[in-house]
């Protein structure tokens, strides 16, 4: 078991396959789990649900899209939610590319990133969680 921070929020994450805790790397923080605002695990039929009818996926892959659901479904009551798009963080602010998929969001990224070098960040490249912040 290990704790991430996205948007904010700690979350506790129990695995089976070291997969997913590699995905998670950059987020990962060093706190308890009894710290964590909540946390997620998978059965193993959750896991094998994920898998395509031709089983053409990895466990360790399927166990990360069942996490990620089920922490994307408990983010909705922190005001977070999974967003499409590819984020970059340039300037101290963040920019989302939204669009369908096939589209370029990728292709958008890497120009930005070939336009102006380390001063951008990718944050996430699909699936960001974002949460809304209230003001005042």
């Amino acid at each position: 078991m290990f704790c991430v921070q996205i948007a904010g929020v700690l979350v506790a994450i129990e695995n089976r396959y070291a997969f997913t805790e590699r995905l998670c790397a950059d987020y990962i923080v060093d706190v308890s789990p009894d710290e964590c605002d909540f946390s997620v695990s998978a059965t193993a039929e959750e896991i094998a649900a994920e898998n395509n009818d031709e089983g053409a996926f990895s466990p360790a892959y399927c166990e990360s899209l069942a996490l990620y659901r089920k922490m994307c479904t408990h983010m909705l009551g922190y005001d977070a939610f999974l967003f499409h798009a590819a984020v970059v963080s340039y300037a101290g602010r963040g920019y989302a590319f939204a669009a369908k998929s096939g589209t370029g969001k990728s292709t958008h990224v890497a120009q930005w990133m070939h336009a102006l070098g380390d001063r951008v960040t990718v944050v996430n490249g699909d699936k960001p969680i974002l949460r809304w912040w209230r003001c005042g």
